[in-house]
Order: C-alpha cells, then structure tokens, then sequence
C-alpha cells in the first residue's frame, strides 16, 4: 500500500524534479552586429566600460521548468559543477529506483514520472539513459494495464507545469 504523500515527500520530490531540470547557467555571447559593436566598444574605452555593460545587460534567464527562484535554491551553497550535476543527477535516480523501486510501495510510478521524462532528454549521456532504463522497466505505458492513471488530473498538471 502506497505511503501518503507527506509534507517531507512533496518537498522531496520537488526539489528532485528541480535537480533534475538544472543545467548550468552560461553567458550568452552577443548575437547582433550591434551587439558586437557596443562589446568592442565597451573593450575598447577599459574596465569600467566593461563592468558597467555587463551590469546593464540583461540577466541569463533560468533553465526551461525551472524560475529564478528554483535556480537560486539549486545555487544556494554554490553551483555544482558540470562534473558534479551528472553525479548529482544519477545518484537522486539510484534513490528513486531504491526507493522500494520506482513504482512500488513508497513512490507510486505518477509521483516519480516527471522526475524520469525530465532526466530522459538530459543533456548527460548517463542520466538519460538511467532514466530511460527506468522508464521501460517500472513506468511502462501497457495499454491494458498502465502503471500511472494517466487521467490523473495531478498528474496531467505536473507534467504540463514541466512547460510552463
């Protein structure tokens, strides 16, 4: 029987889709001849011309699914680095699948099924293919016997909420 989705759960959960969703923030090199000018510009008249542009622009903005807010959480005790995410990433599946397996009786398939799509089109080779072996073995679609309700109106709302 599965547990109740507790408190400590949900928080769990979603900061584990959160995980999941992250990619590292990286600036944006200027894309518009305008944008090259004023750069060379600003590289030309010094430091403090450089300073001020990079002040002024805009903000890179949060990874898709994720707001501002998620990113400062994620970054909160500093930013993993690209050796760490993968780590990061392949060890909260190891959890998800530990955790009575994925489906069973402490995490139910829809509470776990964003957290796998998410981890499936990663941009490591090693977390999207974790997560694609644990969408075949536990999350299988069987058309006669699905292991998520796939009408679930919660469901259906966290996995549109991944595009916001």
């Amino acid at each position: 029987m599965p547990l109740p989705q507790t408190n400590a759960v949900q928080l769990f959960l979603s900061y584990g889709l959160k995980l999941l969703l992250y990619t590292p923030r990286t600036t944006r090199a200027p894309a518009t001849p305008l944008a090259v000018a004023q750069a060379a510009a600003a590289a030309a008249a010094g430091p403090a011309a450089i300073a001020a542009a990079a002040a002024a622009a805009p903000p890179v903005p949060p990874p898709p699914g994720l707001s501002a807010a998620d990113v400062r959480q994620l970054e909160e005790k500093g930013a993993p680095t690209p050796e760490q995410l993968p780590r990061r990433k392949l060890g909260l599946l190891q959890l998800l699948a530990a955790a009575g397996g994925v489906g069973g009786p402490l995490l139910p398939v829809g509470a776990v099924l964003p957290h796998l799509l998410a981890a499936a089109v990663d941009p490591a080779e090693a977390v999207a293919r974790r997560a694609e072996e644990l969408l075949k073995r536990s999350a299988a679609l069987d058309s006669g016997r699905p292991a998520a309700d796939l009408d679930s109106p919660d469901l259906i709302r966290r996995l549109l909420r991944l595009f916001h």
